[in-house]
This record gives C-alpha cells, structure tokens and sequence, in this order.
C-alpha cells in the first residue's frame, strides 16, 4: 500500500473497524431489523468504497447486494436473510462450509481443537475472554472478526493519541500502538488469513449470489489487505516517534 496522510489513515482505521464489525454481527445471529439498517447504511457504503480496489471486486460486488436488498421491504429482506442464514451459517447441513477455524486448519475437522485454544489465548492477551467460555468455540468467524474491531476501535484511539500527543508522553502512546498493531498482524498471518479465503470459497460453492457468501468474500479480501493498511499506519507512527 502507498504511504498515507493522517486523515486518510484515520478513515481506513475507522473503515476496518466498521468492515469487521459488519461481518461479526453478519454471522453472529439471526438476522433482524437492526441488521438492515446497518447493512443498508451510509457508513457500511462508505466502508465498503474505502476498502475498494475497482469494479469487481468483492467490496463492489456486496454493495451491489446491499442496493437491492436495500431496494426490498424491511419485513420481506429479514425473512429471506433468516432462511439463508439457517441454510448456509447454522443449519444442521452445511455441505462442507463451515465457520469455524479448526475445520479448516484441524486434519480431523473437528470443533475445539488446538487452534481454537490457541485464537482463545490471542484474546486473553489482548482482554478478551468469551461470555460463554467453553460452550461457543472461540474460532467462530463472527467471533474472530469481533475481536478484530474491538482491536481496530483500539488502535484507531492509540493512533490518535500518538498523532497528538507531546514529547512527553509520545513514547508509551507508541509502544501501546505498536503492541495492538504486532498483535493483529499476528492474528491475521497465524488466524484469519490461513482460513477464511477458503470459508468464503466453500460459502460461494454452495451460494455465490447470497449476502453470507458476498460478506465472507469481502472480509476475507480484507483480511489480506489489511495487512498493508497496518503496515502503512507503522510507517506513519515511526515518522511521527521521529520527529
């Protein structure tokens, strides 16, 4: 990625946040009202043409979805996500895509594996523990991309507060930057990025045209380039560290 501008990191960080968010809540639960609303807003439009390489891509092709799911009566789109949802995230046959890290990463394509004790302790280090431990696998992907906002909404705070602090408290405002910016690069290189290119190619398989497949092949695109926004805004801080 170019090197960037203050502000346009700020809105790539506020972008990443919401473009996480927006998966997690995609496939954390059973569509209703207030999924619409986020779905058919202006910020998830502008998130979307932020993150966008051109025409085609997969930011492009899930808002082509989001105008006509926009352009259906709230009631009639709810419905239509719920069965979608139940067909292709939590049914009880999911014809082999499945969302959960250690069914792709695990031999034996079980829950609960080594991985997922592995994304749990990603959490605990950076505070995050699961409400229900023991009982949701800690690998889902709405959970994955849960705690990659709560980190995105983390380092957009810590990259501000190194664009404007003073000499005197510039150097731990840094070092808690680049500490939330190390750690997410490893959740991606070690996590998302080894498994959701291939959920989204499973999901695609069984439903290409379906919002859960758009949302999963737009995450997992920027699961890849997120890694050079995060890069880019390490460029920015060593610049600011050295002046």
């Amino acid at each position: 990625m170019a090197s960037l501008t203050i502000d346009d990191a700020r809105l790539l960080l506020g972008a990443r946040m919401y473009l996480y968010e927006l998966a997690h809540t995609v496939f954390g639960g059973e569509p209703d009202a207030a999924l619409m609303e986020a779905l058919t807003s202006e910020t998830a439009d502008q998130a979307l043409v932020l993150a966008m390489d051109g025409q085609g891509d997969p930011y492009d092709h899930l808002r082509a979805s989001l105008v006509e799911l926009g352009a259906l009566p709230v009631e009639e789109a709810v419905v239509g996500l719920r069965s979608a949802h139940m067909r292709l995230v939590e049914g009880p046959d999911l014809h082999d895509a499945y969302p959960w890290e250690s069914m792709y990463v695990s031999h034996r394509r079980l829950l609960f594996q080594k991985s997922t004790l592995e994304v749990r302790g990603a959490y605990r280090e950076f505070g995050y523990e699961l409400q229900e431990h023991g009982k949701v696998p800690d690998d889902h992907l709405s959970l994955e991309c849960a705690f990659m906002a709560k980190m995105a909404t983390r380092t957009l705070e810590a990259f501000d507060s190194v664009m404007a602090g003073g000499e005197g408290d510039l150097g731990s405002a840094s070092e808690e930057l680049l500490h939330l910016l190390d750690g997410q690069e490893r959740f991606l290189c070690d996590h998302a990025g080894k498994w959701f290119s291939r959920y989204a190619a499973d999901l695609s398989a069984n439903d290409g045209e379906s919002l859960y497949a758009r949302v999963a092949c737009m995450i997992a695109a920027f699961v890849e380039d997120d890694r050079g926004v995060l890069e880019a805004v390490r460029t920015l801080a060593f610049e600011r560290v050295r002046k």
